[in-house]
C-alpha cells in the first residue's frame, strides 16, 4: 500500500511540475496603448467628412486674415502699456481653431465626438501589424480622463481574455497611454493582480512632465543655451535646410551670437513682450483647447498641480467644477498612490518595466527645459526617479564618487539608474525623440511580455539598461558611449570655438555660392 501511494504521489508531483513549465511558457496577448494624436471624429464614422482630428486649419489662411489686425495693435501695447486688444485679437484669431476637439466645462465630449474604433462594442477579429505577436490596440478617446479610460480598458482586457481564452494579459502603454494605464491599475487593482500578467510604461507621462506641469502654470522661459542647443538638434535632425553648409552655417551663428550674449539679449526683449501678454492669453486659450483635456492634465507632475489649477481656472472654478473634479480624481486616486500599486502588484507576481528616453534636447519654452529628456517628456519622471545630469552635462563626480555599486551608472555619465522605481528593470534608450517608437525597440517589448517580466537590465546582452539608437535608421546598439567633450558654454573656450566655426562655416557658404 506504501508503495502505491508513493507512486501516485510520485505521479501528482510530475504532473505538477509538467503543469508549472506549461504555464510559464504560456503566451497571454499583448494589449497596447498608444498616446494621444490618432484621428477623432464628429461622430463614430470614420469618413473624411466627419473628422476633426488632426485638426485641418490652413495655417496661411489663417494669417492673411488676422496678421495685419494683431500687427496694427502691436505699437498700442508698447505705447499704453494696456496689451487687451493686442491679447484679444490673437485669441480671436487662435481659439476657434479648437472649438470641434475642445471638450465641455465637466471634460466631457458633449458634441459627439470620439473614436471611431470603440473599443468597448467592436469586435475583436482583427489585429494591429508591424509587432508580429498576438497583440491587441486598445483605442481610446485621447481628451478623457484616465479614471474614464480606465473603465473602458478592464472591458477590454475582459473582452480580449475572453476571445483568446487566456486568463491574463500583457500591458504595453506608451506615451499618454501610460496614464491610461496606470489608472486602470490603480482603480481596478484587484483585477490587474488577477488578470495582468506584466505590464511596461514606454517613455510615459504616468507621473506628468515638467514640460506640461510649466506650460499649464504659465513658466514660459526661453534660456540663450537652451535655444541654441535646441537650433543645433532642430537643423540637423529634422532637415529643415537641403544644403548642409547652410546648416552649418545657421547653427553655428546661433550659438556665436550665444557665445557673445547678443541671443540672450534677443530673448530677454522677447520676454518681456511675452510677459506682457501670456497671462491674458495662455489660461483663455488652455480653457478653449488642451485644458479642457482631462488627459493632458493628468500629464501634470503633482508639484505643479495646484499652481496650475489655480492659472487656468482662478476665478473660475464654479464654472469648470466637473472638469476640476475629474482631474482632482485622477490625482488624488491615480497618480499619488501609483508608485505604491505598482510596487504592490510586482510583491503579486506581476512584471513591471520602464523605458525612458534621453539625450535630446527639450523645447526651450520652460524653466526647466534644460534638464535630460526627449524633447518633450522629462527622464526623472518617465523613469520613475532617475538622477539624471541636464542635457550637454554629465553627473559631477562629487556625486560619482559616493555610489557604492556603479553598475546602474551609464557609461557616458549621464544617468544613474539606482534611484529608479525599478532599477533593474528600467532602460533607457540615448539619442531617440519623443515623437518616435520605432519597430526595433518591439524587440524589447516583445522580449519582455514574453519572459511574463521577469526579464532585467542583466538577462540579456543585446538589451543592456542603457542602449543606443541611430536617429536615421533607428537600429538599436548595446551600450551607450561619452560624447565628444565639448567645452561648456559661457567659457573663454567656448566663446573662441564657436567664432572659429562660425567663420569657417561663413567661408565655406560664400565660397560654394560663388562657384555657383
Amino acid at each position: 500500500m506504501k508503495k502505491i501511494i508513493c507512486l501516485i504521489l510520485s505521479i501528482i508531483m510530475v504532473f505538477s511540475l509538467t503543469s508549472a513549465a506549461f504555464a510559464s511558457n504560456e503566451e497571454y496577448p499583448i494589449i497596447y496603448l498608444k498616446g494621444f494624436g490618432h484621428a477623432l471624429y464628429s461622430d463614430d464614422t470614420d469618413s473624411d467628412e466627419t473628422q476633426i482630428y488632426p485638426l485641418s486649419t490652413d495655417i496661411n489662411a489663417l494669417l492673411s486674415e488676422h496678421l495685419s489686425g494683431i500687427l496694427s495693435e502691436l505699437p498700442g501695447g508698447f505705447i499704453t502699456g494696456n496689451w487687451d486688444t493686442y491679447s484679444d485679437k490673437i485669441c480671436d484669431a487662435v481659439i476657434p481653431v479648437f472649438d470641434q476637439i475642445k471638450l465641455d466645462n465637466n471634460g466631457e465630449a458633449s458634441n459627439g465626438s470620439g473614436d471611431a474604433q470603440d473599443m468597448t462594442t467592436k469586435e475583436l477579429n482583427w489585429k494591429t501589424s508591424g509587432y508580429a505577436v498576438d497583440e491587441y490596440e486598445f483605442r481610446y478617446d485621447w481628451r478623457l480622463s484616465p479614471m474614464t479610460v480606465a473603465d473602458e480598458l478592464k472591458a477590454f482586457i475582459d473582452r480580449v481574455m475572453e476571445k483568446t481564452g487566456k486568463s491574463k494579459v500583457a500591458l504595453i502603454g506608451r506615451c499618454l497611454g501610460t496614464n491610461m494605464v496606470g489608472a486602470y491599475l490603480t482603480k481596478h487593482t484587484d483585477h490587474a493582480e488577477k488578470h495582468v500578467d506584466s505590464v511596461m510604461l514606454y517613455d510615459g507621462g504616468a507621473l506628468g512632465m515638467d514640460f506640461f506641469g510649466e506650460l499649464f502654470s504659465g513658466k514660459i522661459v526661453l534660456e540663450a543655451n537652451e535655444v541654441d542647443y535646441f537650433a543645433d538638434y532642430a537643423v540637423d535632425h529634422w532637415e529643415l535646410f537641403d544644403d548642409p553648409d547652410t546648416s552649418a552655417l545657421v547653427t553655428t551663428f546661433i550659438t556665436f551670437i550665444n557665445e557673445i550674449k547678443m541671443l540672450g539679449i534677443g530673448l530677454d526683449l522677447f520676454e518681456q513682450a511675452v510677459y506682457n501678454i501670456k497671462d491674458n492669453i495662455l489660461p483663455r486659450m488652455l480653457r478653449a483647447s488642451f485644458g479642457t483635456f482631462p488627459s493632458f492634465w493628468a500629464m501634470v507632475p503633482a508639484d505643479y498641480y495646484e499652481e496650475a489649477i489655480d492659472y487656468v481656472f482662478g476665478g473660475m472654478e464654479e464654472e469648470y467644477a466637473g472638469l476640476i473634479a475629474k482631474t482632482d480624481d485622477y490625482y488624488k486616486n491615480s497618480q499619488a498612490v501609483l508608485e505604491d500599486t505598482l510596487k504592490y502588484l510586482e510583491s503579486k507576481g506581476v512584471g513591471i518595466g520602464v523605458i525612458s528616453k534621453y539625450n535630446i534636447p527639450n523645447i526651450p519654452l520652460y524653466e526647466s527645459s534644460a534638464q535630460q529628456g526627449d524633447l518633450i517628456a522629462d527622464a526623472y519622471h518617465t523613469s520613475f526617479g532617475a538622477t539624471c545630469a541636464d542635457y550637454g552635462k554629465t553627473l559631477s563626480k562629487t556625486y560619482t564618487d559616493t555610489l557604492e555599486d556603479k553598475k546602474y551608472l551609464s557609461a557616458d555619465g549621464v544617468i544613474d539608474a539606482s534611484t529608479c522605481l525599478f532599477p533593474e528593470k528600467t532602460w533607457f534608450i540615448k539619442n531617440l525623440n519623443h515623437n518616435y517608437f520605432p519597430d526595433t525597440v518591439n524587440e524589447l517589448l516583445l522580449k519582455f511580455a514574453r519572459s511574463h517580466g521577469d526579464m532585467t537590465v542583466f538577462d540579456d546582452a543585446e538589451w543592456p539598461q542603457y542602449v543606443s539608437c541611430d536617429p536615421v535608421t533607428y537600429e538599436i546598439t548595446p551600450g551607450v558611449t561619452a560624447d565628444e567633450a565639448e567645452p561648456e558654454k559661457g567659457t573663454n573656450e567656448s566663446l573662441w570655438l564657436s567664432i572659429i566655426r562660425f567663420f569657417t562655416n561663413l567661408l565655406n557658404f560664400f565660397t560654394k555660392l560663388f562657384n555657383k
